[in-house]
């Protein structure tokens, strides 16, 4: 009976998962936000008229703006004169009008420098006052590659290399990435200044902060190099970095070089952004299939961010509640969580933030029968691997040791990803050309 119910449940998250990526997908997103007009277009409920001699020029980064940038030609035709999105291999889509350019992710490489070139060489040719509409989503922050003067792309691979295994979080990360840019952190702007800007943003931060996601490349920046210098001494990188990254902030915290654009600057005259889609718009969609599936269903009011392990063992604790106590909602139960989780990595195995989290729910859950947890990353991608995540239930302890597997061994070797292959708990879903953060769901029968 249990190996039934455990069944039913791994195929229900994976209906939810996958039915919530194909509702929130970005074209569908930027469908339900763009229409045109016989003088211009509309985004949400704002009118931006066209004169005749007057075009719209797509620009976008990130692993959602290849199928924001398709769903921009259907709907806009030929009144898209050029543009150019850079993003990951595997997600481009067959735009017509609109170049695309693949970059590497997530550390930046060749491919994203040169396309990031290409991108500020086209907005030279933008006419004064023609509309620009820029496509932004997560990835963006190596996508999206021109290190400020004085620094070489290898100094910028070094840094972002240390501070994604650092456990710094991802505010913490793009403060640094800003202040070693030189595009990055509202210095867009000096290249669209005299366009109208719209930004079309999919959210992949928590709190949904403009400046945060993809590093703000359209948005002025509240972060300074003294800040950027405090969160390298925190996580102890402030040795390991290359030394021009060094000289580099040592100078912007001199007053030797400018400041990243700040807030109230007149750069933004011109400038509107639309959060068309979110981490928490995608759980309470999943919250809506959950319901229709027969559970009920609760969607957790705060964004999770932190130690891996702590987000895991708050997720489960919620669960175990459920389970003992109905609470915070009667069973047939599903809580949905979503956030972005950090891991410190010290071991040398395979796996990714979510697999780490559905890992450290092995142990939480021990014996906890009737309960299903499925932790997935919304890109499809978990880490530097070819899972989007991983599931796991109250029996996968008992399984581990019965096959002489050792969860807390793996976990110590951040070694999810072989864990999970072992037992055919992988979640595969592929690139799903989104990016919204990560989704956990728990299903409690």
């Amino acid at each position: 009976m249990k190996q039934s119910i455990y069944r039913k449940q791994a195929e229900d998250l994976k209906e939810i998962f996958d039915r919530t990526m194909q509702e929130t997908a970005p074209d569908r997103l930027v469908r339900d936000t763009v229409k045109p007009s016989s003088e211009g277009l509309y985004i949400k409920d704002n009118h931006y008229s066209l004169m005749p001699d007057q075009h719209v020029w797509v620009f976008g980064t990130g692993k959602a703006s290849a199928r924001m940038a398709l769903a921009l030609e259907e709907i806009l035709g030929d009144q898209i004169k050029d543009g150019i999105v850079i993003t990951p291999p595997s997600t481009t889509t067959a735009t017509q009008r609109i170049q695309q350019f693949e970059g590497a992710h997530p550390i930046p490489d060749r491919t994203s420098e040169s396309a990031t070139y290409e991108l500020l060489n086209l907005t030279k040719k933008i006419p004064k006052d023609d509309i620009v509409i820029y496509c932004l989503s997560g990835g963006t922050s190596a996508l999206l590659c021109m290190p400020a003067k004085g620094l070489e792309l290898e100094d910028l691979q070094q840094t972002h290399q240390l501070l994604i295994h650092s456990g710094a979080d991802i505010k913490e990360i793009n403060t640094v990435r800003k202040h070693i840019s030189g595009i990055k952190g509202g210095q867009l702007l000096h290249h669209l200044k005299d366009t109208r800007l719209i930004d079309l943003v999919i959210s992949d931060v928590p709190g949904d902060t403009l400046e945060d996601i993809g590093s703000g490349p359209t948005t002025p920046d509240s972060t300074t190099y003294q800040e950027a210098f405090q969160i390298l001494k925190r996580y102890r990188l402030w040795e390991e970095i290359p030394h021009p990254v060094r000289t580099h902030i040592a100078k912007g915290m001199h007053h030797d070089i400018p400041e990243t654009p700040k807030p109230h600057s007149d750069i933004l005259v011109k400038h509107q952004s639309h959060i068309i889609g979110s981490a928490r718009n995608a759980a309470e969609t999943a919250a809506r299939f959950c319901e229709e599936m027969g559970y009920h269903a609760r969607v957790e009011s705060e964004v999770f961010t932190g130690d891996v392990e702590e987000v895991s063992q708050h997720v489960t604790g919620q669960l175990i509640n459920v389970l003992e106590e109905d609470d915070p909602v009667s069973k047939p139960a599903a809580l949905i969580f979503y956030g972005e989780s950090t891991v410190e990595v010290t071991g040398d195995g395979l796996g990714g933030r979510n697999q780490e989290l559905a890992l450290h729910a092995v142990r939480f859950l021990k014996d906890r029968h009737h309960i299903s947890l499925m932790s997935a990353g919304t890109d499809g991608r978990d880490g530097p691997t070819d899972a989007a995540g991983a599931l796991c239930n109250g029996q996968t302890f008992e399984k581990a040791q019965a096959e002489s597997y050792d969860p807390d061994i793996f976990l110590k070797n951040n070694d999810s990803y072989h864990f999970f292959d072992a037992f055919d708990l992988l979640l595969k879903t592929g690139p799903t050309g989104n990016n919204v953060m990560d989704l956990v769901v728990g299903l409690v029968e």
